[in-house]
């Protein structure tokens, strides 16, 4: 691969998505937005002072990592059925059952 001179950064979808927002969408001419999104999970991200904020260990604004069931499916992040597993966990119970 060749060098292009082309500055390239890697981010998650809830921070790359609240980014977008603040530039270009819901949050334009914020300077403090906090965004949540809803999908296979639940995600979310925080904007202050015009800059992404991450926290120290980089995962501020994640509260889809928050434990809301001590007795449930272990999170990859450990936690016992992260509020992101949720609409998961939901979706099965939901389903159709099979003849």
């Amino acid at each position: 691969m060749r060098a292009t001179g082309i500055r390239v950064e890697l981010e998650n979808d809830a921070n790359a998505a609240a980014y977008g927002e603040y530039k270009v969408g819901a949050g334009r001419g914020s300077r403090d937005i906090f965004y949540m999104m809803i999908g296979t999970g639940i995600g979310g991200a925080i904007i202050l002072d015009g800059k992404l904020w991450t926290g120290s260990s980089g995962f501020a604004g994640e509260v889809g990592h928050i434990t809301i069931d001590t007795d449930g499916l272990e999170c990859v992040c450990g936690t016992r059925v992260a509020w992101r597993l949720w609409p998961q966990r939901q979706a099965s119970f939901d389903a159709p059952e099979s003849d």
